[in-house]
């Protein structure tokens, strides 16, 4: 998967998919299944992270995952306010 066909794979989906937890399965050679719910998309490295509860990485993982959303928030809340500022201003951001 590419990370175009990814984000147009997630901004098409339909309404009843787009809440609830995700889980990760790993499927190894030897026929071996893992789950873990510690899953992160680097969208910089083209990753998706998953990690082995137990593992040294799991909850390092499931923190840096919750340090991106807050990033993406923080980020989306900001430029929304300098759109604000700027409409309000007569100085719209078109």
């Amino acid at each position: 998967m590419r990370k175009e066909e990814l984000i147009e794979f997630v901004k098409n989906l339909p309404t009843e998919d787009t809440t609830g937890e995700i889980v990760g399965v790993f499927y190894n050679r030897h026929g071996e299944q893992y789950i873990t719910d510690s899953l992160r998309l680097d969208m910089d490295g083209g990753r998706i992270i998953m990690a082995q509860k137990e593992s040294g990485h799991y909850v390092a993982n499931k923190r840096n995952w919750q340090i991106e959303m807050t990033f993406i928030n923080n980020r989306k809340r900001n430029h929304g306010v300098a759109k604000e500022i700027l409409d309000e201003t007569g100085r719209s951001s078109r």
